[in-house]
């Protein structure tokens, strides 16, 4: 059998398009599932997030690294400050984290003070809440959390409550049918 390797202008017009049949239709057109297709599916709400998620954390950790802290890091510590000492398991559930990565993300605040645990009435039930210090770092972080805030709301042109609108909807919605409660 002799098939003559194409040159890398055929390869990639061959991934993107598919082969041009007779009628003149890609096979991307007629052909379900080809590399086109895939190619195409990069247009989807997952990978849009991901790619905004990607962004935007590195917009508020940079924002934040004055504080010394990761958005991630100054959300459990601002979500502690407004709700007081709460469950691992309820604010893994409110921050939409698994209990491994919460513990993981917890940790360096730990070791820096600006949290603690302690245990409910429940004794196999373990409480995290601010410390003292905890509150002095998201009183100084705010700021600066202000300031990345500001970046995204001007570049959505005032359109922020209708995109938390939107965001708390989908995570509903999944949580509904991953019967996950998060």
């Amino acid at each position: 059998m002799n098939n003559p390797v194409p040159d890398q202008s055929d390869i990639t017009t061959a991934a993107i398009d598919g082969p041009v049949g007779a009628s003149g239709e890609s096979a991307a057109e007629t052909v379900p599932g080809t590399v086109a297709e895939t190619v195409a599916e990069l247009n989807c709400t997952g990978y849009r997030l991901r790619k905004a998620t990607r962004r935007i954390t590195a917009l508020f950790d940079d924002a934040l690294a004055p504080a010394g802290m990761t958005v991630t890091q100054f959300s459990i510590l601002a979500r502690l400050a407004v709700s007081g000492a709460s469950p691992m398991s309820g604010l893994a559930d409110r921050m939409g984290m698994d209990a491994s990565t919460l513990t993981r993300t917890l940790k360096p605040l730990l070791q820096r003070g600006l949290i603690a645990h302690s245990q409910g009435a429940d004794r196999r039930v373990k409480q995290v809440g601010l410390t003292d210090e905890g509150r002095e770092a998201v009183a100084l972080a705010v700021p600066y959390w202000r300031s990345a805030q500001q970046k995204v709301e001007r570049a959505l042109g005032g359109e922020v409550s209708h995109l938390h609108s939107l965001l708390g909807r989908l995570s509903k919605a999944v949580d509904r049918d991953m019967g996950s409660g998060r």
